[in-house]
């Protein structure tokens, strides 16, 4: 390489891809107009790990409470211990619940009360909870 060919060359930022695709700048002008730019491109091979952005409105695309909803959710709307009983039978015919988990419950609705699950989910519960704040 040429005297002249290595001056040039560290007077050029060059960016490359992954597709091998090179673009260069003048470092100086870089340098001059965007200077945290330039520092970034000095530092091109330090990464940084983002393990997800939290936004009140995908908190509740994400909940399981809402499109998901389990038996212990199910449970929450009944007003009795027979509407929570028929819900569990239900979800055992259906096959979405297992016997031994049929039993459980059963068993804790019988002797904890429909109250041991969380509150109780009435009307408008969701949008109580998940309506974005202003």
């Amino acid at each position: 390489m040429g005297k002249k060919n290595k001056e040039s060359s560290l007077k050029k930022a060059v960016i490359k891809n992954n597709k091998g695709i090179s673009i260069s700048y003048d470092r100086e002008e870089i340098k001059k107009n965007l200077p945290h730019l330039f520092n970034e491109l000095k530092k091109s091979n330090q990464k940084i790990r983002i393990n997800g952005i939290t936004d009140s409105n995908e908190i509740i695309e994400r909940s399981d409470e809402i499109f998901n909803p389990g038996v212990e959710d199910f449970i929450r709307r009944c007003s009795s211990q027979e509407e929570a009983y028929d819900i569990l039978d239900y979800l055992l015919k259906r096959e979405k619940i297992s016997e031994k988990e049929y039993n459980t419950l059963k068993k804790r609705v019988k002797n904890e009360g429909i109250e041991s699950f969380g509150e109780k989910k009435t009307w408008g519960y969701y949008e109580r909870k998940y309506r974005a704040r202003k």
